[in-house]
């Protein structure tokens, strides 16, 4: 689920408060700290922060278990996803002007649990009118991770049969959305009640996976899947291998905690697939590419139709940052 930092309103000031990283760990290194405002750069502007959404990636970039080549210089403001108001642009900006509504795509440059952040304007979209800030900072990561799962990567056709395996999270519930968006016929599972509840709310079948028999109910009821998006692939990856349409089936990794042994043969005789998915690929962009474009597009059309629907989690202040397990 998306939890969201808000940032509180403060007088115009050449300072501002945001989270502050000196040393990698646990939630104790979050500090709020009074530094400067952030100066847009010649392609970047300037947002003024009304909430940011905290992502699990974020949480293992603090801790220091992420790839080390992806890790951020000490000191630093954490976070990707932020939402707001444009307050500055630089001058080699084009597409945005002071006051636009605006949510990040997957990376902010100065850091997202601040108060102002600074965005490199190829990975900042402008806000549909019909969706909140807090819905806005829920968007970059869950939702562009799921549309690359179910299309870009994945490749999924009208009419295919998704499985979202773990359906009760950010991820997973933007995964259903959008697969049912895109004419697919959708299953989710879930492990708890409250979870199961989320996943029916949108209209999906569910099972629940802390059922031992599910995958066996599961089978006999919805038969084979074209497509299978896995979020804990260290414990699952085996058993969705078993449960694929010979010829088009492939799973997409998401998300994963540990080793696993499969066997290789399941893939073989129906000639299926793995894939791993990971939006690292757009970090070096200095433009948007077609997937991202695509991915935008496909959004702005759902919340055209009132279709784009996180859940949001609960609420923090920067002040209580520590709280939010982030």
């Amino acid at each position: 689920m998306s939890v969201i930092l808000r940032s509180s309103k403060r007088f115009v000031s050449s300072k501002m408060r945001a989270v502050v990283v000196d040393q990698f760990g646990d939630e104790s290194v979050l500090n709020v700290k009074e530094i400067a405002n952030p100066e847009p750069g010649p392609s970047q502007i300037l947002v003024s922060v009304k909430a940011a959404g905290i992502n699990p990636v974020d949480t293992y970039i603090r801790s220091g278990n992420y790839l080390p080549s992806r890790l951020p210089k000490l000191p630093y403001t954490p976070g990707g996803d932020v939402c707001g108001v444009v307050e500055a642009v630089g001058a080699d900006v084009n597409d945005f002007k002071v006051g636009d509504k605006v949510y990040s795509l997957l990376v902010t440059a100065s850091g997202a649990y601040a108060e102002k952040a600074t965005v490199e304007e190829t990975f900042a979209v402008k806000l549909h009118q019909g969706l909140s800030f807090e819905e806005g900072s829920a968007l970059g990561v869950p939702y562009f991770t799921a549309f690359r799962a179910i299309k870009t990567i994945g490749g999924a056709q009208k009419g295919e049969k998704l499985l979202v395996h773990g359906a009760s999270g950010g991820v997973g519930l933007a995964c259903l959305q959008i697969g049912k968006h895109l004419g697919l016929e959708v299953i989710g599972t879930a492990g708890s009640v409250n979870g199961a509840a989320l996943v029916e709310s949108q209209g999906v079948r569910c099972y629940r996976h802390d059922d031992p028999d599910y995958l066996q109910k599961m089978k006999e009821a919805e038969g084979g899947f074209d497509l299978i998006v896995e979020m804990l692939a260290n414990k699952n990856l085996e058993n969705d291998l078993t449960m694929l349409n010979t010829g088009s089936g492939r799973v997409m990794i998401v998300g994963c905690r540990g080793e696993i042994t499969i066997n290789p043969r399941l893939l073989m005789g129906p000639e299926t697939q793995i894939r791993g998915i990971g939006l690292t690929a757009f970090w070096d962009f200095n433009e948007k590419d077609e997937a991202m474009l695509e991915t935008i597009k496909c959004l702005d059309e759902m919340a055209s139709q009132n279709l784009v629907k996180p859940i949001l989690g609960k609420s923090y202040s920067l002040d209580d940052v520590q709280k939010s397990a982030c």
